[in-house]
């Protein structure tokens, strides 16, 4: 990735809590909540945690991060067997922090704005907070 973000995002900072790589989707830590950490595989759950933003930067324990709330971005494609489409809505699943396409029962928290290749990275609409499909 040459550039995280295009154009005039919503961004904030917050210190993460765990390893974070640049294009994952965060989400505040339920045990630390002034503090971010990669959103978990497989949606809901640690918490009822839910997707806040994307990652700019890596970011080690402790660090800043610059996280953006809603506007384009990178985002990681989590599945190693499938290409993300242009338009499509993507949830937050496949590994820690990274998208899929969505289904008609998951929460949507951006759309793709080109092909991301299976397991590659692509620019996406980052919407703020998540909303149902």
């Amino acid at each position: 990735m040459v550039n995280a973000i295009f154009g005039n995002p919503t961004t904030i900072s917050k210190k993460a809590s765990a390893v974070i790589m640049r294009g994952q989707y965060v989400g505040a830590d339920p045990s630390a909540k002034s503090k971010v950490k990669p959103y978990p595989a497989g949606g809901l759950g640690d918490g009822g945690m839910k997707p806040l933003g994307v990652a700019q930067d890596d970011a080690a324990v402790g660090q800043d991060v610059a996280i953006t709330v809603q506007g384009i971005a990178y985002v990681a494609n989590g599945d190693d067997a499938t290409a993300i489409d242009p338009g499509k809505a993507l949830h937050v699943d496949g590994y820690a922090g990274a998208v899929m396409a969505a289904t008609t029962s998951d929460c949507v928290c951006g759309y793709s704005l080109e092909t991301i290749a299976k397991s590659g990275t692509g620019r996406a609409l980052v919407l703020g907070g998540s909303t149902v499909y």
